[in-house]
């Protein structure tokens, strides 16, 4: 993430779903266009960004969001293929982070060699801490046997409506 690329309002109700979006290269989110997020230059005060989470009359300081205040992992999980009947063939759960841009440069870097000359694709979960979690996103990665490291990848048609890659 350059700093001098992109403005965060850290501030801001759509604030984590941004740094996602940047990190993983994949679509911001719509309210987050009004702001201008991209623009360094951009120097509207708070108050003026129309998602500041103090502009929201329902917002109140003093009271947590249980929902929000959850705690998220990024669990990182390899498999040899890909099945249309199975999903997933010989899967790997290598670990898990609690940010998403460890997550993601692990697994594009092949550190520690997640690869193994074995596993052609791997995951990104993020999971919210509980009983019997479920995946709330995912981003999918393919090695690259020419330049030796992941590349990410749209979801694959043959895993959509599996769920919860991490624990097998």
């Amino acid at each position: 993430m350059n700093k001098n690329k992109h403005v965060y309002c850290t501030n801001c109700i759509y604030g984590k779903d941004l740094i996602e979006s940047i990190i993983f290269a994949s679509e911001i989110p719509s309210e987050c266009k009004k702001c201008n997020s991209s623009n360094p230059e951009d120097s509207k005060r708070l108050k003026d960004r129309p998602n500041y989470i103090g502009n929201d009359p329902n917002y109140v300081k003093s009271k947590p969001d249980y929902n929000e205040e959850r705690i998220s992992i990024y669990t990182i999980t390899v498999f040899e293929s890909l099945d249309e009947k199975y999903g997933i063939i010989n899967s790997r759960c290598m670990g898990y982070y609690s940010n998403p841009w460890d997550a993601d440069e692990d697994v594009r870097n092949n550190n520690l060699d997640i690869h193994e000359y074995l596993y052609k694709y791997a995951v990104i979960e993020k999971v919210r801490e509980g009983l019997y979690p479920c995946c709330i996103k995912r981003w999918f990665y393919k090695w690259d046997d020419v330049d030796k490291l992941y590349e990410p990848i749209e979801e694959p048609e043959c895993v959509k409506g599996f769920a919860n890659f991490w624990n097998g």
